[in-house]
Order: C-alpha cells, then structure tokens, then sequence
C-alpha cells in the first residue's frame, strides 16, 4: 500500500513538474521579442512580464507604466511584455502624434476588452468600442466637441466656479486647512455632472450627495476592481468566466436613471442647457428624423440603434475624478 501510494506521489510531482516546465516555457516564448528586433526593453520576469506590481495589486497599471517611463527618458519608446505579450511604450511625441492622428486608421482597436453580456455599460463606451463600431461612435460624437459647443459650456462651468467661491469661504473662515484634493475632486464632479449628464450635484454643498457617492463606487479601489482592470487589459476571457465588473449593478442603474429622466424632462419641457447632453438628443432627433424620412435604410436602422440608446454618451463616466 505505501509503495501504491509512493508511485501515486511520484506521478503528481512528475505531472506537477512537467505542467510548471510547459506553462514556464509558453510564458517565456516571447521574451527575445524586442531583443531580436534591436528595441531597448524592460527585462521581464517569467508568468507576469512587467506587471509583477499590477499582478499583485501593489500598483495600478497606469503607475506601473509611469515608472518605466520615468526610468527610459532618455529613449523615444520602450519594449515591455505583458505577461507573455510583447507591447511598446511610447515616449516621443511625434511617434505618439502619428499614431494618435496621422497613422490613427492603423490603430483603432484599444487593447481593453469588455464583454456586452457581462457588463453592457462599459462594454459600450469608447474606450473598449472596437473594429467600424468604435469608428462610427467616434465620427459621429465628434461634432459634440467642437469648440463653439464647448464656449456654450462655459457658463455652466461659471456657476460651478461660484460654488467653489462660496465653499472655500466657508471652510476657510475659521482657519482650518482644507483637503485640496477632495474639494477639487467634488468640484470636478459638479462641472462633469452638470456638463455632460445635465444634473445639479450639489458634490460641494452635500458632502453626501447620491451623485457623488455612486461616481466614488466607479474609481474607488477595491480587489474586485483591480482583477477587472487586470484582466480586461490582458485576459478578456478569463474576465468574462469569472463574471468580474468595474461598476457595479446599483451604480450602473443609477447612471442609466439619471440620464433618461434627464432626457424624457428636458424633451417634455422643451429645456435647452447647451450642454453635452443638448448635443446627444440632438443627434439622436437629427436620427430619428432622417429614419422617418427613408434617408437610412432599415438595415443601417437596426446597425446604429445604440445611436438611439444613447450607449456612447456613457464613456464620459471616466473623466470623473475620485
């Protein structure tokens, strides 16, 4: 019997050896990369790459990627690897200028990846949008920014600037240092809510405003959130098994309540704000219209109905800041 189980033994170290050689070597396959191709580069660790601090939740990946190009100033661009994968950082701002505009139709595609079924809300922002998809939101959200629209913002932009006026008044009266970091975290939040989603925050006055504390549950670190970040940036797949989300349900119902009943008010008043959400019901009217007129062909109908929905508007969420 011990000698039964002494094979026994043997056998799953061996399977256990030879599964750590095979998933050694697969994670390293692709580590003379950069070298072969003459590129300066980060040397990599084995199973993570570059990302020994971002695997382990130490750091974020942005972090992660500011380090290593703090430390290659002197070199226009770097190799890294994540986890297996060869990529490039760029530090030469001409390369990022072509690669941003001028070469822009050979880079569409971002590298985070978002599952539609898992998590709808993210899965249709810019940012994870890929392929014609991102290319039509874009096209058709530029007009959105000109700068006459943005001029019309201003004032919006104003009050919130009193607001802030009047809060440090207060907060400052008796002496007391203030947290410069949180009140303009709250005062960022009142001009993007106002701005951009057409609603009153009221982040400085109402230290516990609703809108305030469900933008919080977005950038709010947490392990959860960190896995996502993770694996929607390197292992999509694995992401989409283990179901993992960068916003939860309730903030994501939220979201979704707050624009439409922004939206049914302003279309049922006739309210014009000049804002970023003017602009959107405008498109989706310009929409509307050109459907009823027969000018878009039912098929393109179906194609473009997140138009409709108002999907893109909601990639705005990540400029909120924490």
């Amino acid at each position: 019997m011990a000698l039964i189980f002494n094979y026994i033994t043997l056998a799953l170290f061996t399977i256990l050896c030879g599964l750590f050689i095979y998933l050694y070597f697969y994670f390293t396959r692709n580590f003379n990369f950069w070298k072969e191709l003459g590129v300066s580069y980060v040397k990599p660790l084995p199973f993570v790459g570059n990302l020994k601090e971002v695997m382990f939740l130490k750091e974020n990946v942005g972090k992660t990627f500011q380090r290593i190009y703090n430390e290659h100033s002197d070199k226009p661009f770097v190799g890294i690897f994540a986890f297996d994968q060869p990529s490039l950082l760029i530090r030469d701002l001409d390369l990022v200028k072509n690669i941003l505009v001028k070469d822009a139709q050979y880079f569409i595609d971002r590298v985070i990846t978002v599952d539609e079924n898992v998590e709808s809300l993210c899965a249709n922002t810019l940012f994870s949008m890929k392929g014609k998809r991102w290319r039509k939101v874009r096209v058709n959200l530029t007009p959105a920014f000109t700068s006459a629209k943005m001029r019309m913002m201003f004032k919006l932009v104003e009050l919130c600037g009193k607001d802030l006026v009047k809060y440090l008044d207060i907060v400052t009266a008796d002496g007391c240092p203030v947290d410069a970091r949180e009140t303009m975290a709250k005062f960022t939040t009142d001009v993007i809510a106002s701005c951009a989603f057409g609603i009153n925050s009221n982040s400085l006055k109402n230290p516990d405003a609703e809108f305030r504390r469900y933008m919080r549950n977005i950038l709010d670190f947490s392990i959860r959130k960190g896995l996502a970040a993770l694996t929607a940036l390197f292992a999509p797949n694995l992401k989409r098994i283990l179901k993992l989300k960068f916003v939860d349900d309730d903030t994501t119902n939220y979201i979704r309540k707050a624009v439409w009943q922004t939206v049914d008010y302003r279309e049922k008043n006739e309210l014009i704000r000049n804002d970023f959400l003017d602009s959107i019901i405008e498109m989706r009217n310009k929409w509307k219209r050109s459907v009823q007129e027969d000018k878009i062909p039912a098929k393109s109908q179906e194609n473009d109905s997140h138009f409709g929905k108002l999907r893109a508007f909601f990639y705005m969420i990540w400029v909120i800041p924490k």
